[in-house]
């Protein structure tokens, strides 16, 4: 344990020297992964589906505000749509238009959840949201709705998309009430949607709890009960679900939960105490349980001076932590002075 506390002081040294770059770095791979996977789902646009421009507009979208990653994805979809027919691009544009202005006129912050969500059901691992819940309150299960949704009109146009794309087989209104019809009943969206939002609220409520490991707790409880819905409504609905790559997520969900718990989570609590205090008003119980640290070195003192060179200054060497990583600081001290 103590090697996992070492290792994240000096992680969080380095990211506070490049944590800059490094931001950069990160938000240009995110969104390249993103928009591939865009282009991978749909492609039906072939003048943007090809990976440079999945390249360059995660460039341009790494030096732009972090917000900006999703709304270019939001775009891309749009634009892809516009192949399939104008009624598809124009259901869209609405859709994603309502979820835009929502969240930024209720400033719910943390879009990244959006495209993260929106990734993570494209590699058909929607389990990979649920270790967000230790991170973030229950408000922001809304931009993971968001994100589903946006998954939710990529899968029901690949569905339909010969007849969505066919001008003889159905009129204009026939096509927008076949895909507002399949995308308001697809039972793999509604199942999806109805798991991780369950499954967030169950983790956020465990996580705040008092028990001991509370952190730990909520992720069993919420994996299992996200594993039971997707396992029972995927038998009863048909859902069409993968267990081979359900169960490929939960192992990478339990990865990551303990990635997070390990550097966000990192209690000793074998020093937990209740401890009970009062005012004039009030009785206060409270339960402190401290985080787990890498004690100090203790100082080290060596003592050079000889008998025949008694004057010389007296040098002490002390080891110090800044930040995880461990300096030796040298102080001199002439004898006879005070």
């Amino acid at each position: 344990m103590n090697q996992l506390v070492r290792a994240k002081d000096y992680i969080r040294a380095f990211f506070e020297k490049y944590g800059k770059y490094l931001d950069w770095v990160l938000r240009f791979v995110f969104a390249m992964i993103l928009y591939m996977v865009i282009i991978f789902m749909t492609g039906y646009r072939s003048a943007v589906s090809s990976p440079f421009i999945a390249v360059l507009l995660a460039a341009i979208a790494a030096f732009l505000p972090p917000g900006m990653t999703s709304v270019i994805a939001c775009a891309l979809i749009v634009v892809e749509m516009t192949a399939v027919s104008i009624e598809m691009a124009a259901v869209s544009m609405i859709f994603i238009s309502v979820m835009l202005l929502m969240y930024y006129v209720f400033r719910m912050g943390d879009s990244f959840l959006m495209s993260a969500s929106l990734l993570f059901c494209l590699f058909r691992m929607p389990a990979l949201i649920l270790p967000m819940a230790l991170l973030f309150p229950p408000l922001k299960i809304i931009p993971v709705i968001f994100g589903i949704v946006l998954y939710g009109i990529i899968i029901v146009v690949r569905k339909d998309f010969s007849v969505l794309a066919s001008r003889s087989s159905l009129t204009l209104a026939g096509r927008i009430n076949l895909f507002l019809g399949d995308f308001f009943t697809n039972e793999r969206l509604l199942l999806v949607l109805l798991a991780v939002v369950l499954s967030m609220l169950v983790i956020y409520a465990f996580r705040v709890s008092r028990l001991n490991k509370a952190a730990m707790v909520s992720m069993i409880v919420g994996d299992v009960l996200f594993g039971s819905i997707m396992i029972f409504g995927n038998h009863f609905m048909n859902a069409g679900i993968s267990y081979s790559m359900l169960a490929l997520s939960l192992v990478l969900n339990a990865v990551m939960a303990f990635v997070i718990i390990t550097f966000r989570f990192n209690f000793d609590y074998k020093r937990a105490e209740d401890v009970q205090f009062e005012d004039d008003e009030y009785y206060y119980y409270v339960k402190a349980i401290p985080k787990t640290r890498v004690s100090m070195s203790e100082r080290r003192v060596e003592n050079i001076s000889q008998r025949d060179n008694a004057d010389l200054p007296v040098r002490e060497t002390e080891d110090i932590n800044t930040g995880g990583v461990f300096r030796t600081r040298e102080t001199e001290d002439t004898p006879g002075e005070d």
